[in-house]
C-alpha cells in the first residue's frame, strides 16, 4: 500500500507512543499535521485550560526555535489570518487563572509540516509571569499560519490560548512631540511599553506625577484631530494575565495644533491603583481594564485606590478642529502593553479609504479581478497605497493608487486591504470582504487517499485516519463526515466505525471517500471455572491469554497466592473463601481483567491427647498439639498443676514446628503422676482465634 511521507512519520510517531503504552494520553494536536484549527482568529479567547500538553511529545516537525530553551512536549494550532496583524497569548498558572502551565513557550511560523516552516517570531517566560505574548504585523491576508505551544524546563500542564487580529497603527512613541498619529478609531494592540523616551517627566502637574519630576515610567503617547464633533470613550487592556497590572493615562488638549505640545492642557486623569500595605481584594477595582466610559463622572481618579474610584473617567466632548494627545503609562513597568478599543460619537480626522471590485468576467478563481482606488483625504495629500489581496491572490501584495488586476489562483472567502498614508503621517487601513467562487474543471482528477490505525485495544478511541490528497490543485482541506473543512490532515482518537472523508483542493473541486477503522480484536483473560478447597489446603489457578501477548500481571489480593516462575498460575492458600482478579496488560497498553473465586470449606480439626507417659522409653514421651494446615499459629499453650501453678508454657508455635510440647518435666524433673490442665490458644490462617482447654494425665 502507498504510504504518504507525512503519515509515515506521524505513523511511527503513533507506534512509539502505543508501545509505551502512552498514546491514549496524547492531546489531539500533538502533531503538527492534527493541528487545532481557530476557524475565527479576529478575536478568539479559549476557556481557562481548555489545551493541554500533558502527555504531549516532542515534534519532528518543529524547525530549531533559539527562543525556547527547549521543545519537549509540544502542541499545534493553525489559523487564517484575518488582518495584517495578530497578538498571540498563551496563559498558563497566572493570576488569572488561564490553566497549570508553568513557563509557556510560544512560536509562530509559516509553512507546512512536510514542506517546512520559517518562524516569524517567538516568545518564552523566562521570568514565571506563567504567561507568554506574541504580536506580529506584516501577515498575508488569509493565510494559513501555525502557531507552536511548548513550556520551558519540560513543564506540563493546562492552558488558555488567545488570538486577537487588528489594523497596525504608526510606531508608538515615548515622547508627546513624535507621537504616533490616529486618524481613525480602529482598535490596536501594543506589544510592550518600555522606557519613558527622551523627554522626561511630561506629564507634570499631572495626577501621574506621585513622586515630583518622575510622571512616566513605561510610556507611550498618540495624538489626532477631531474630525466630526461628538464624544470619545476609549478602553485600554492591558495585555497581561497578571490581575495586578496596573495602566495609568493622562488625555490632553493641543491648543496649538497636533504638531504642538507646548502649552497642552490636561482634561482626564488616571492614576488609581494599589493601596500599599491593604490586601488585593480591597483595591482590585483600580487595576485591569481602565479607560473613558459611558456612566461614569469624575474626570480625575488620583494614586491609589478611593472611595469611588473604579478605574473609568468621564467621557470627554471633542469639539471639531481641536487636536488632542493621549499617554498611556505601565505603572506595574511589567514591560507588557496594552489593547485599545475606541467609542463614542465624535470621530478622528483623516483619509476616507475606500475602494470597488469588479470582475473582468466573472468572481471566480483564474479569473482577473480588478481593485480600484476609491480613497480621499480632505485635509492633506495621500502619499503612500499598500494593497494586501491575501493569500491566493497574485500578487499578493501591491503599492499604488491603481487600479490593480489580480487573479485569485483559489476560491473562497477571501479579504484585501487598502493602506493609505498622508503627508502629515496618518495610516488608516480598510478591509474589504468578497467570494472568489469555485472554478473546478471538468477534467480535475482530484481523489483523496488515507493511511489508518486501526484500534490499538477493543473499545479505545485510538483509530488514526491521516488523509492525503492525490492529484488535483493543492493546496488541500480536509473533513471528516461533514465537519468543517480544515487544513488538518490527520484524525487520531477515533472509534471502530466508517468514516465519510472528503477533500477539497484550491480550485473548489471536492472528492469523498469512505474509510473504515476496525476494532481491535479481544484481549482476554480467562481465570478458569471456581475452585473448591478445604481451608489450609492449596490449589491451582491456571489462568489464559489470549491471544498470548503479556507485558504485565498484577493479582489482587496477593493474600494466600505463591507464584514460582509463572505469574498466570499460581498456587493459592486462599484464607477463606476469596475473589482473586488477575489484571493483564499487553505491549500496546491494552487490559484485560477476570475473576476466578475460590470456595473454602471452613473445617478446624485440632487435636490435643489425654494421656502421656513421659518415662524414657521413646514412646508417647511429648505432650503436644495436632492440627493440619488450617492453623496459622499456636498463640500460646499452658499446662498447670492442680494448685493452678504453671509447669510448661510455650508461645508463638507457627504449624509444622515439630518437637514442641511438654515433655512432663517441671524445674529438670519429672513431674508427679496425675491429672494436668492445659490451655491453648489457636490462630487460624483465616484469622480465626480458639481457645482449647482440658486435662492431660501423666503416666509412668
Amino acid at each position: 500500500m502507498y504510504k504518504h511521507p507525512q503519515f509515515l512519520k506521524a505513523f511511527w510517531v503513533a507506534i512509539n507512543l502505543t508501545l509505551s503504552g502512552f498514546m491514549i494520553a496524547q492531546p489531539v494536536n500533538d502533531n503538527c499535521l492534527s493541528a487545532t484549527h481557530i476557524a475565527s482568529a479576529l478575536d478568539y479567547c479559549s476557556d481557562n485550560g481548555e489545551f493541554t500538553i500533558v502527555g504531549a511529545t516532542e515534534s519532528s516537525h518543529a524547525p530549531t526555535i533559539t527562543c525556547f530553551p527547549s521543545s519537549t512536549t509540544d502542541v499545534w494550532f493553525t489559523f487564517f489570518a484575518a488582518t495584517p496583524a495578530v497578538a498571540i497569548q498563551v496563559n498558563g498558572a497566572d493570576a488569572g487563572n488561564g490553566g497549570t502551565l508553568n513557563q509557556p513557550s510560544l512560536a509562530l511560523m509559516e509553512g507546512s509540516c512536510a514542506g517546512g516552516f520559517t518562524i516569524l517570531g517567538c516568545g518564552s517566560d523566562a521570568v514565571s509571569n506563567q504567561n507568554v505574548e506574541l504580536v506580529i504585523d506584516n501577515l498575508i491576508i488569509g493565510q494559513l499560519y501555525y502557531i507552536q505551544v511548548d513550556a520551558r524546563n519540560g513543564s506540563t500542564g493546562t492552558f488558555q490560548i488567545c488570538i486577537n487580529s487588528f489594523i497596525p497603527t504608526n510606531e508608538p512613541s515615548a515622547d508627546c512631540p513624535t507621537a504616533g498619529i490616529l486618524c481613525d478609531k480602529s482598535s490596536f494592540i501594543i506589544e510592550e511599553l518600555i522606557g519613558d523616551g527622551l523627554l522626561k517627566n511630561e506629564a507634570a502637574g499631572s495626577c501621574l506625577e506621585v513622586i515630583p519630576g518622575d510622571s512616566e515610567s513605561s510610556s507611550v503617547w498618540y495624538t489626532w484631530t477631531c474630525d466630526i464633533p461628538g464624544s470619545l470613550t476609549f478602553t485600554l487592556t492591558p495585555t497581561s494575565a497578571n490581575i495586578t497590572e496596573d495602566l495609568d493615562f493622562a488625555l490632553y488638549e493641543l491648543p496649538n495644533g497636533i504638531n504642538d505640545c507646548s502649552g497642552k492642557i490636561l482634561v482626564r486623569c488616571m492614576a488609581s491603583g494599589e493601596n500599599v500595605g491593604e490586601p488585593f481584594s480591597e483595591w482590585q477595582r483600580c487595576t485591569g481594564p481602565t479607560g473613558l466610559r459611558d456612566g461614569d463622572s469624575d474626570i480625575t481618579e488620583v494614586a491609589g485606590c478611593q472611595a469611588g474610584d473604579n478605574n473609568f473617567l468621564a467621557p470627554l466632548m471633542m469639539e471639531v478642529g481641536k487636536s488632542y494627545a493621549l499617554l498611556v503609562n505601565n505603572f506595574t513597568q511589567s514591560g507588557r502593553g496594552f489593547e485599545i478599543s475606541w467609542g463614542g460619537t465624535g470621530t478622528f480626522l483623516g483619509p476616507e479609504v475606500d475602494f470597488e471590485i469588479d470582475a473582468v468576467q466573472a468572481f471566480e478563481c483564474d479569473k482577473s479581478i480588478v481593485f480600484s482606488n476609491l480613497s480621499n483625504s480632505a485635509t492633506d495629500s495621500i502619499v503612500s497605497y499598500e494593497w494586501n489581496f491575501g493569500a491566493g491572490g497574485a500578487p499578493v501584495m501591491s503599492m499604488g493608487a491603481g487600479p490593480h488586476n489580480v487573479i485569485y489562483g483559489s476560491f473562497g472567502d477571501k479579504r484585501a486591504a487598502l493602506t493609505v498614508v498622508t503627508s502629515r503621517g496618518c495610516m488608516v487601513t480598510k478591509i474589504i470582504d468578497l467570494y472568489v467562487e469555485p472554478c473546478c474543471a471538468d477534467t480535475s482528477t482530484l481523489d483523496v487517499g488515507a493511511n489508518t490505525i486501526d484500534l490499538l485495544c477493543p473499545g479505545v478511541p485510538t483509530g488514526v485516519i491521516d488523509a492525503f490528497g492525490i492529484s488535483g490543485a493543492p493546496v488541500y482541506l480536509f473533513s471528516l463526515n461533514g465537519s468543517n473543512f480544515q487544513p488538518s490532515s490527520l484524525y487520531p482518537g477515533l472509534g471502530p466505525g466508517e468514516y465519510m472523508l472528503s477533500i477539497i483542493d484550491e480550485k473548489g473541486c471536492m472528492n469523498v471517500t469512505d474509510i473504515i477503522i476496525n476494532d481491535a480484536p479481544p484481549y482476554i483473560v480467562d481465570a478458569g471455572d471456581t475452585l473448591f478447597t478445604d481451608l489450609g489446603f492449596p490449589v491451582q489457578i491456571n489462568a489464559i491469554v489470549t491471544p498470548d501477548i503479556v507485558s504485565k500481571i498484577v493479582w489482587t489480593p496477593l493474600a494466600g497466592l505463591e507464584f514460582s516462575g509463572d505469574s498466570l498460575s499460581p498456587l493459592a492458600t486462599a484464607p477463606g473463601s476469596t475473589l482473586y482478579t488477575i489484571e493483564v496488560t499487553n505491549p500496546a497498553g491494552c487490559v484485560a481483567t477476570d475473576d476466578v473465586l475460590i470456595l473454602v470449606n471452613i473445617l478446624r480439626p485440632v487435636y490435643i491427647p489425654n494421656v502421656f507417659s513421659p518415662n524414657g522409653d521413646g514412646i508417647n514421651e511429648l505432650f503436644y498439639i495436632s492440627a493440619n494446615q488450617a492453623v496459622a499459629e499456636i498463640e500460646t499453650f499452658s499446662v498447670f498443676n492442680r494448685w493452678g501453678a504453671i509447669v510448661w508454657e510455650e508461645s508463638n508455635i507457627p504449624f509444622g514446628q515439630n518437637g514442641v510440647g511438654w515433655d512432663g518435666r517441671f524445674k529438670g524433673q519429672y513431674a508427679e503422676i496425675g491429672v494436668y490442665a492445659y490451655h491453648a490458644r489457636i490462630r487460624f490462617i483465616d484469622g480465626f482465634i480458639a481457645d482449647y482447654s482440658g486435662s492431660v494425665t501423666v503416666l509412668r
